[in-house]
């Protein structure tokens, strides 16, 4: 008796799996693990390339409505959740506040970072799981009180060069 066919299962971006004969392909459809997609590729014949939906054991699987629910859990945040991602008013206000520690862009940006600060707190209250609370306090107190400075001081030198 001839072994059975053996496929690899090609998914959409080129990524190959296998071999695996109809047995093992129809338990991963079975699993959800076949894109509707995939193609499948004869091991012996690699020019014989057909679609999942050509092979009526997997077509059948594909076809029906789905018997399980799968739960969707929440995928962890890049960098551990420090970089509020999620809120990108109180991450601009965070840097904004810090570049507003230098000269004569200080003003220019510590003005945005108050503002940005703000809205950025407002996001954070209203959903807690986006984070950047934090960020947004930093925006808040360093636009602030550096639009003071940068704003007293360019007072101070404008009142001192025209001669009050």
């Amino acid at each position: 008796m001839p072994d059975s066919p053996t496929y690899m299962l090609r998914l959409g971006n080129g990524t190959e799996f296998g071999p695996a004969d109809l047995d093992l392909l129809e338990q991963w459809t079975r699993q959800g693990r076949v894109p509707r997609d995939g193609l499948l590729v004869n091991t012996a014949d690699p020019s014989e390339v057909r679609s999942v939906f050509n092979e009526p054991r997997l077509a059948r699987v594909l076809g029906a409505p789905p018997t399980t629910r799968v739960p969707i859990t929440a995928q962890p945040l890049p960098g551990g959740g420090l970089v509020p991602y999620q809120n990108p008013a109180a991450l601009t206000a965070y840097y904004m506040g810090i570049f507003s520690l230098l000269p004569f862009i200080g003003i220019v940006l510590g003005i945005p970072a108050f503002v940005l600060g703000i809205i950025g707190w407002r996001n954070y209250r209203r959903k807690p799981e986006i984070r950047g609370g934090v960020h947004a306090w930093v925006g808040i107190i360093m636009g602030g009180l550096l639009t003071l400075l940068w704003g007293g001081l360019g007072i101070a030198i404008f009142v001192a060069d025209s001669g009050y």
